[in-house]
């Protein structure tokens, strides 16, 4: 069920949450710990607002042995039947092959992945291929 644009305000209220549906901005500096090279910070900084937005995300597991296939990026986002991938990296990350493989072959099957390298390029990247609408200017 699709909440109206005043239920989703009165709900991020309530829950004392910055609004979902305010335009993408710039990520306060306080906040920006990923730009140490922490990737870890960013992957959830992303993941917060994407979840936020009422997108369905999952992570790639890093703490122990994938199931599922090597490379994957780390995010793949859902909404209203849509998906795309974002691959995460900070200040020197460096994509593997294996990432680069499975970037391609995504794309190549029609799934919008991405490599992002802030809070705010990863968060438009989903907007925009995803639900425009919550892309205000």
């Amino acid at each position: 069920m699709r909440m109206t644009e005043q239920q989703v305000r009165d709900h991020q209220k309530k829950n004392n949450l910055k609004c979902a549906l305010d335009k993408v901005v710039e990520v306060p500096k306080s906040t920006e710990k990923y730009k140490e090279g922490k990737e870890a910070e960013l992957n959830a900084l992303v993941c917060t607002d994407l979840r936020r937005r009422g997108y369905y995300v999952l992570v790639s597991r890093t703490d122990k042995a994938s199931t599922i296939r090597k490379g994957h990026p780390d995010l793949t986002v859902m909404y209203q039947g849509k998906v795309c991938c974002i691959e995460l990296k900070v200040n020197k990350g460096v994509v593997s092959k294996h990432q680069m493989e499975c970037i391609e072959a995504l794309n190549r099957a029609g799934i919008p992945t991405a490599i992002c390298w802030s809070f705010n390029e990863a968060v438009k990247f989903a907007t925009i291929n995803l639900d425009q609408e919550l892309l205000w200017k």
